[in-house]
C-alpha cells in the first residue's frame, strides 16, 4: 500500500482503499485508464470519508492501517495515534479476550461481523456493528472493516419516528399547541391551532402574535414567553380572546420554556384547552345549586307564613261573621282579611318555585285549559294588546295540576304585557312536539319523549342574554320598584319542573320574547269535567282528632269546626295524638293532621292509627309538603288535602266532603264503635 501522509504530515493518510494498480501513465488509451481509475479512486475517497460509519482497514495482526475521519471523531484519537495501533487496544477489557478468536475467524473464513464495544480516548463505551472482510490488495491481504454505532443508528431512525408520532398525536388532539423560538417567532404548530386562527401550519411558522392576534392579545402572549425563559418556570393562565366568527371563548393555557443541553431557555412551547363549555357547565351547576337553596329558603318561609295567614285570614273572617254590615270596625277588618288574602297568593308562588305544592294532577287537555282562560287573559292585557291564539286540532293530552297550568298562562301574560307598554301582540300557541329533545337547563337533562308544547311569545321590549340567564330567579325583576315581586317566572319555573317538564326562553332585545313549555305527553283521554260542587256545606257531629303543631291554627281549627257541630279532640304533636287515640280512638271519625311535624310526621301517624282502624279517614294540611314524603307515596294522589292558609269556610266544606265519601280514595266501611 502506498503512504500517504494526511495535510498535518502527522502520519498515513485515511486511505481505506489504497492504491489503484497500475504505473505511470505512458501514452493513448492507456493514459485515459490512469485517468478513469484516478477518478474512480478520489469518487471512492470522498465517499469513504464522508461516510458516518467507521471505515478502516488493518492487518491480520489487528493492526490499524488506514481509517477515515468518522473513526477518528468517534475514537476521540487522532490519525497519527491510530495508525499503527492494535484495534485491541480500543476495545473495553471484557471484550479484548475474544479478539484472538475475531483474528481467527477472518484467516479461516474470509470474513467476521458482530458486535464488539470500544471505550474512546474520554472514556465513553459506545457499541458498534461491524461487518469485515479480507481483500488481497497488491498481493499482501488487508482487513476491510466498516462499523456504525449501534446507538446512534438506532437514533437517528427513532428520531424521525418519534417526530412523527409527536406530530400526529398533536395534530389529533383538541387543544392548541404551538413552539416558538427565543424571538417569540412560530416554529411548529398543530392543525388545532391552524384551524383556530384560520390559516396553514406553513403559513403560521415564521410568524408571530403580532401577525395572528391583535395587538393587545400578541403583547399578553410575548409577556408569557418572556416570563417563562426569564424565569424558567411554566406560565398557567385563563384567557377570554376571540375566535373565527367573533365568538369569545375561554381558554386555559400553560406556556413552558424549552431548554437546550445546558438548561438555557431557547423559546417557549405552548398549548391551549378551550373551557367554554366545561366553564358554562359550571356556572349551570352552581346556578342550580343556588336555585335549590334558594327553594328550600323559599319553602320553609312559606310553611311558616302560611301558618301565619291561616290564623290571620281564620281569625279575621271569624270576626267579619260577627260584624254588622254597617259596623264601623268591619272596614278595617276586611282590609286586614284582604291584605292576608294577597300575602296567601304570594306565598303560593314561593310553594310553585321551590316545587314543594301539593298538587293534584289531572289528565288535561292544554286546549281546554287556555279556552277557558282566554277571558280572563283579555282582561289581565287591555285593549292594547292584541291576542291571537292558535291551537292544534287533536292535541296530545298532558298530566299536571289544572289550577297550575292556569297560573303558569297567567304570569307568562302578565310578563308579556309588561314588556309591551306601547301595546303589541300576544300569541298563544299549542301543539303536539313528538321529537322533541328537552334542552338540558340547569344539569336536570330529561329524556327525549312526546312532548306537548305551550308557547307564549309577545312582540315586546325582549331582553339580552344576561337577563335571560336570570330570568327565571326568584325575585329578580327588570321592573320598576313596586312594579313586580320578581316571583312570576320563578313560578313558572317551579311549576313546569313540578309538572315533569321543561322551559325554554328566546329572546333578543327589539325583537320580542317567546317563552316554550314542553309538558310529557300521556296515552290517556282528558276527563269530563266534574259535576257541579254545592254552593255550600252544612257541619256536622262526628268525632274529629285534630293534631297541628302550630297553636294559633289548632285554636282556630279547633274553634270552627265546634261551630259547626263537630266533636274536636286537639293534640298539639303525633305523640298527643297516640294518647288521645289510646283513649277515644274508638270515637273518631276523621283524622285532621298536619303534614310536617316535630316529633313524627302526618302521613306516619295515620298510617299508625289506620292500621288499629282501617276504616279511619284521613285530612292532611299544610302550608306545603316535603317532596320526600310524597316520593315515598305517604301521602298519595287522590288523598284528601287542605292547603294552608285556609278560610274557616274552606274548612268546614272540606271536612264534610271527606266524610261523605265525596273526596278522598273511597267511602270506607265504618269502623266498629260508636263514630257519632
Amino acid at each position: 500500500m502506498a503512504e500517504r501522509r494526511p495535510p498535518d504530515g502527522s502520519g498515513p493518510a485515511a486511505d481505506p482503499g489504497g492504491d489503484p494498480p497500475g504505473g505511470a501513465p505512458s501514452s493513448g488509451a492507456g493514459a485515459e485508464t490512469v485517468r478513469a481509475l484516478e477518478e474512480a479512486e478520489d469518487r471512492y475517497r470522498q465517499l469513504v470519508e464522508n461516510s458516518e460509519d467507521l471505515i478502516f482497514t488493518h492487518d491480520l495482526d489487528g493492526r490499524i492501517l488506514s481509517a477515515n475521519p468518522t473513526m477518528v471523531r468517534e475514537t476521540g484519537r487522532p490519525l497519527s495515534e491510530l495508525v499503527g495501533l492494535s484495534f485491541e487496544e480500543l476495545l473495553i477489557a471484557d471484550d479484548r479476550r475474544d479478539f484472538p478468536a475475531y483474528l481467527e475467524t477472518l484467516a479461516r473464513d474470509g470474513h467476521a461481523h458482530g458486535f464488539v464495544r470500544i471505550r474512546t480516548a474520554d472514556g465513553t463505551e459506545r457499541l458498534l456493528q461491524y461487518d469485515n472482510v479480507v481483500e488481497r490488495e497488491r498481493g499482501s491481504p488487508v482487513v476491510r472493516g466498516i462499523a456504525h454505532d449501534v446507538q446512534r443508528r438506532f437514533a437517528e431512525h427513532a428520531l424521525p419516528l418519534s417526530l412523527r408520532r409527536l406530530e400526529a398525536l398533536l395534530n389529533n388532539i383538541p387543544d392548541l399547541a404551538w413552539m416558538k423560538d427565543e424571538r417569540s417567532r412560530y416554529i411548529a404548530v398543530n392543525e388545532a391551532f391552524a384551524r383556530f386562527v384560520g390559516r396553514t401550519r406553513r403559513e403560521i411558522v415564521g410568524r408571530t402574535d403580532f401577525d395572528l392576534f391583535d395587538t393587545e392579545l400578541a403583547r399578553r402572549f410575548q409577556e408569557e414567553d418572556a416570563a417563562a425563559m426569564r424565569t424558567g418556570e411554566t406560565v398557567h393562565r385563563t384567557d377570554r380572546f376571540p375566535a373565527l366568527g367573533g365568538q369569545i371563548l375561554l381558554f386555559d393555557t400553560i406556556t413552558a420554556p424549552i431548554r437546550d443541553g445546558s438548561g438555557d431557555a431557547t423559546g417557549t412551547a405552548g398549548i391551549a384547552r378551550d373551557m367554554t363549555e366545561h366553564r358554562r357547565l359550571e356556572e349551570r351547576l352552581l346556578h342550580s345549586q343556588k336555585m335549590e337553596a334558594i327553594g328550600r329558603l323559599a319553602g320553609g318561609v312559606a310553611h311558616d307564613f302560611n301558618n301565619l295567614l291561616t290564623t290571620i285570614l281564620g281569625f279575621s273572617g271569624l270576626v267579619l261573621d260577627q260584624l254588622a254590615p254597617d259596623d264601623r270596625l268591619r272596614p278595617e277588618i276586611e282590609e286586614i282579611h284582604r291584605a292576608g288574602e294577597r300575602a296567601a297568593a304570594l306565598t303560593r308562588q314561593l310553594l310553585a318555585f321551590s316545587r314543594k305544592q301539593i298538587v293534584e294532577p289531572t289528565v288535561l287537555d292544554l286546549n281546554a285549559v287556555v279556552s277557558d282562560a282566554i277571558k280572563m287573559l283579555r282582561r289581565l292585557i287591555g285593549e292594547d294588546v292584541e291576542l291571537e291564539v292558535r291551537l292544534q286540532e287533536r292535541l296530545g293530552a298532558v298530566r299536571a295540576d289544572r289550577g297550575q297550568i292556569e297560573q303558569v298562562l297567567v304570569n307568562l301574560a302578565v310578563n308579556a304585557r309588561d314588556a309591551m307598554e306601547q301595546g303589541g301582540r300576544l300569541a298563544i300557541e299549542t301543539r303536539d312536539a313528538p321529537g322533541y329533545v328537552p334542552y338540558r337547563s340547569e344539569g336536570e337533562g330529561l329524556p327525549a319523549a312526546p312532548y306537548v308544547l305551550l308557547a307564549v311569545s309577545d312582540s315586546g321590549a325582549g331582553m339580552d342574554s344576561e337577563t335571560r340567564r336570570r330570568i327565571f330567579e326568584p325575585f329578580f325583576t327588570t321592573k320598576g320598584p313596586g312594579k313586580g315581586t320578581g316571583l312570576g317566572l320563578a313560578t313558572v319555573y317551579g311549576i313546569v319542573k313540578q309538572s315533569g317538564g321543561d322551559i325554554w326562553v328566546e329572546s333578543e332585545p327589539g325583537r320580542g320574547t317567546k317563552f316554550s313549555v314542553y309538558l310529557p305527553r300521556v296515552d290517556a283521554p282528558a276527563p269530563e269535567p266534574p259535576p257541579a260542587r254545592p254552593a255550600s256545606f252544612t257541619g256536622g257531629t262526628e268525632t274529629v282528632l285534630l293534631v297541628e303543631d302550630e297553636e294559633a291554627v289548632r285554636r282556630l281549627a279547633s274553634r270552627v269546626l265546634r261551630a259547626a257541630g263537630y266533636e274536636v279532640l286537639a293534640a298539639g304533636d303525633a305523640a298527643e295524638a297516640r294518647r288521645i287515640w289510646s283513649e277515644q280512638g274508638a270515637r273518631v271519625r276523621l283524622l285532621i293532621t298536619d303534614v310536617v311535624m316535630p316529633g313524627g310526621s302526618g302521613p306516619q301517624l295515620a298510617q299508625e292509627l289506620a292500621g288499629e282502624s282501617p276504616g279511619l279517614l284521613v285530612l292532611y294540611m299544610s302550608g306545603y309538603t316535603d317532596s320526600a314524603i310524597v316520593d315515598r307515596s305517604a301521602v298519595l294522589p287522590g288523598t284528601s288535602y287542605l292547603q294552608k292558609p285556609f278560610t274557616p269556610e274552606a274548612l268546614v266544606e272540606k271536612v264534610r266532603r271527606v266524610l261523605d265519601g265525596l273526596e278522598g280514595p273511597g267511602h270506607p266501611a265504618d269502623p266498629p264503635g260508636d263514630r257519632g
